[in-house]
């Protein structure tokens, strides 16, 4: 009688679907109470066959050839070379578990279990050796491989094969307490599979491909998975839709811990995301996700990255330790329209995402700051470390960034597509860029210190701003990089130490003020028109033979730019009076 062991299962099918439904409940998610498999076919309930391998068939595939649907088979400890195709309903179990009994593909090129009918469990096994090339050279065998629906496959272990479990066109199957490492492609496969439970398995230890991936599979459960030391990521969604991944732990992957890839409307709830070497969470052209209460911690690229992703809901996250901890890119509005709120911690610090909002000031707790399609914003007196950004501005205007502090981000202050804004006396250093503007017009940046950022200030197709009174210095690129952009005025500022002052690209700007301006030099009154500060300049013995602190040459920036009125001092030593 085999109805202790379907018990048995149906028991821990219950007692999966109760704490996923616990850590939906505490997360504030509707919970489906029909949430999990029940994997248990009526049919099965009754008294059927148990026959042992070897004792009754030498061989695994000569009992399930002689079997009838419903049948056990129990195979004893030890090593057998063969494939095994299981098209009859059975419970297939080793007496002594996966330690002791292993099968061994005895044709490369074949899955070592490859099951064609519905409500199978096979349990118990180390599976290996599956790793021959189908006719179009192509990897594609596996240590267990489902072509069917309501199947068990738990506590074993697939070492070394093509894939570890794959599952293809299949649904309702429950996949638990595996171990899978050492495989050359995916150790879990899901492609076109739906409704499935992944749960408590062990991924680990250089599976050459994903540890797991969902491919064009959707509405299945991944639960309290290990998934470590993968050679590419952790757990990974292509074009895969409404899943729920709760409680997993991804870490130590070569990419990212979990990378979702045009797959839209997918939670994830209560993951880790630890010590990645790329990012922890990477959402690409993917929409409508939730990520609730995952921590990201020490990924070398991004703790959490949203990119060209829409529609995002971000609440309770933490980003701690990464590289860079939080990222939002995007080519259009609709990008960078989330609904992320200040529960997201970056170090500690909250995340103020707002969109489309207007009369605000960002509160001075603030360790990220994104403002979109919003009016008249201030973030005043912030210091932002470490995430893609530290203050960005998307499609807004008529806002004021004001003493704000960057350091040790991609961009210290980035505008997209933002208009009629001022940036005034903040301090950009160490970033990989200090001030980034892209098409974004008519915006004053006014004594703003860019110091150690390899490329100090950025225009891309942005024009009619005013940069003035500023200093760049100490940039191993440029001090400012101007590409396709056209009537930008800049006056006044000082360069210093850069590798390169500047480096303009199909750009037409203005190297001086537009007008004369009146100022004392030396304790003399001057009129004239002003330019910048050059240190390079100096350097050559330019000349001032009148004293009025302007230059007697121009100083030629580039072939079709030259800055007529070169300072012969820092900006600062210039008092205005008009």
């Amino acid at each position: 009688m085999i109805i202790p062991n379907q018990m048995k299962n149906k028991m821990g099918c219950d007692l999966l679907a109760l704490s996923i439904c616990l850590a939906l409940i505490a997360s504030g998610v509707a919970v489906d109470a029909t949430l999990g498999n029940d994997t248990l076919n009526p049919d099965t309930m009754s008294s059927h066959s148990i026959i042992h391998v070897p004792d009754d068939f030498a061989k695994i595939q000569g009992a399930v050839d002689n079997a009838i649907a419903g049948d056990t088979i129990i195979v004893r400890g030890g090593t057998y070379n063969e494939n095994v195709k299981v098209n009859k309903r059975l419970t297939i179990r080793s007496d002594k578990g996966p330690a002791h009994t292993t099968v061994v593909a005895e044709k490369a090129n074949a899955h070592v279990f490859d099951v064609t009918v519905d409500y199978v469990s096979i349990k118990g096994f180390t599976v290996k050796n599956a790793i021959g090339k189908n006719e179009a050279g192509r990897y594609i065998y596996a240590g267990m491989h489902i072509h069917a629906d309501h199947c068990n496959i738990t506590d074993n272990r697939a070492v070394g094969n093509a894939y570890g479990f794959f599952l293809s066109d299949s649904t309702k199957n429950t996949i638990r307490n595996n171990t899978a490492s050492d495989n050359y492609g995916d150790s879990i496969y899901l492609n076109y599979s739906n409704s499935n439970t992944i749960s408590y398995n062990d991924v680990v230890k250089s599976n050459y491909r994903n540890g797991i991936r969902l491919w064009h599979s959707h509405d299945n459960t991944v639960y309290n998975n290990d998934v470590a030391l993968n050679n590419q990521y952790g757990i990974r969604l292509d074009y895969a839709h409404d899943n729920l991944l709760v409680q997993n732990k991804a870490r130590s992957n070569n990419r990212d811990g979990y990378s979702l890839d045009y797959s839209n409307n997918n939670i994830l709830i209560n993951n880790i995301a630890n010590m990645n070497n790329e990012i922890g969470i990477s959402l690409i052209h993917s929409n409508e996700n939730t990520l609730i209460n995952n921590t990201a911690s020490a990924n070398n690229e991004v703790g959490i990255s949203l990119e060209a992703s829409c529609n995002s809901t971000l609440k309770n996250n933490r980003m701690d330790g990464n590289y860079y901890n939080f990222g939002v890119t995007g080519d259009n509005v609709y990008h960078f329209t989330q609904s992320i709120d200040a529960s997201n911690l970056v170090d500690g610090k909250s995340v103020y995402y707002w969109v489309g909002q207007r009369n605000r000031v960002i509160p001075n707790d603030a360790g990220f700051v994104c403002i979109v399609n919003s009016l008249n914003i201030t973030a005043r007196d912030l210091t932002l470390t470490k995430n893609s950004v530290g203050v960005l501005l998307v499609y807004s205007m008529l806002s004021r960034i004001e003493n704000v502090s960057t350091s040790n981000n991609y961009d210290g202050i980035a505008l997209s597509a933002s208009c009629n804004n001022i940036l005034i006396n903040n301090s950009n250093t160490n970033n990989k860029r200090g001030i980034s503007l892209g098409a974004s017009n008519f915006n004053l940046l006014a004594m703003n210190t860019n110091l150690n950022n390899p490329d100090g200030v950025v225009l891309t197709s942005s024009n009619n701003n005013f940069l003035t009174m500023n200093n760049i210095s100490n940039c191993e690129n440029r001090g400012i990089l101007v590409r396709n952009s056209l009537n930008n005025i800049i006056c006044l500022n000082n360069f210093v130490n850069n590798f390169d002052n500047v480096c303009t690209l199909s750009s037409a700007t203005t190297w001086n003020s537009i007008s004369e301006i009146t100022y004392v030099y030396n304790k003399t009154t001057y009129t004239n028109y002003m330019g910048n500060y050059w240190a390079v300049y100096i350097k050559e013995i330019e000349r001032d033979t009148d004293g009025n602190g302007i230059g007697d040459h121009p100083y030629h920036i580039s072939i079709d730019n030259r800055d007529i009125y070169p300072l012969m001092k820092p900006f600062e030593d210039y008092s205005y009076v008009t």
